[in-house]
């Protein structure tokens, strides 16, 4: 046993320290689905239970029907389309910039990257300005355009397309494929690691994104779960158990996608590194 222990005490050590993170993670997730089974005249109760009793489950058709099953059919929708969009345009760019040669290339990549540098706050007053004259204001149309370009994303996609051999391309070029089907049918599917990444990345940011569906969206019926959530907060002050089983509901399209896609995320990281 002295062997094993002192053969094993680094890795030892690493598994302890990963349990103990972890179990400070996960508590507030195991903290919150708890509270969210509880009925309201047991949810400051002390000493706290993890397993109440009763267990009531009827927080969650509460909730649903108190407006919580339309924001997140709202936030569903604009995110997705978002993401789609978003995800196609930056491995669009990145294959451009990872893969052709053209006058000023650096100088626009460096610009690009650049606006990762300025805050979002400060272009939402432009940005909301834009979206006045042009009447989006209280559209889904208008909640999903300033979610459709990262430059993060397009990093990310150059950085991986630049791993892709050149030679693969110049053979598609030669068998007489077109840019746009090399783009289709070679490049998406070399790619499917590093675009499940970013897409995770941006349904994350777009999902929790709560200022500007605010500005441009709090109208009911386009009005998403961030938004929602808040003025359920003010609204319903003393029903508890609804707010957090809402929160609760609202987590599970992030969890259920990142379980999905961990292993293109993964993989997507170790392939694309930080090559220039």
């Amino acid at each position: 046993m002295k062997k094993f222990l002192k053969k094993n005490y680094s890795k030892l050590i690493i598994y302890l320290i990963i349990i103990i993170f972890s179990t400070i993670m996960i508590f507030p997730v195991i903290w919150s689905f708890s509270q969210s089974l509880k009925i309201i005249g047991l949810f400051f109760e002390y000493p706290f239970r993890f397993i109440p009793h009763p267990v009531a489950w009827e927080n969650y058709p509460g909730a649903w029907h108190v407006g919580i099953g339309h924001w997140l059919n709202n936030s569903l929708f604009i995110t997705i389309i978002s993401v789609i969009i978003s995800t196609f345009f930056a491995t669009l760019t990145g294959y451009v910039f990872a893969k052709f040669n053209f006058r000023f290339k650096n100088i626009y990549f460096v610009v690009i990257l650049a606006t990762m540098m300025i805050p979002w706050h400060l272009i939402i007053i432009p940005l909301y300005e834009m979206v006045v004259k042009t009447k989006l204001v209280n559209t889904y149309t208008g909640l999903i355009i300033p979610f459709t370009l990262s430059a993060f994303g397009i990093f990310l996609m150059r950085q991986f397309i630049t791993i892709i051999p050149d030679e693969l391309i110049d053979a598609a070029r030669v068998d007489g494929a077109s840019e746009i089907r090399i783009f289709l049918q070679l490049i998406i599917p070399l790619s499917l690691p590093a675009m499940a990444t970013l897409a995770i990345f941006n349904f994350m940011g777009t999902w929790e994104e709560f200022f500007w569906p605010l500005v441009a969206g709090n109208a009911d019926r386009v009005k998403v779960v961030s938004v929602g959530m808040a003025g359920f907060v003010t609204a319903k002050i003393i029903d508890y158990n609804y707010q957090i089983a809402g929160a609760v509901i609202s987590v599970l399209p992030v969890l259920i996608l990142f379980i999905f896609l961990q292993r293109f995320i993964t993989k997507g990281f170790m392939l694309s590194g930080i090559k220039g």
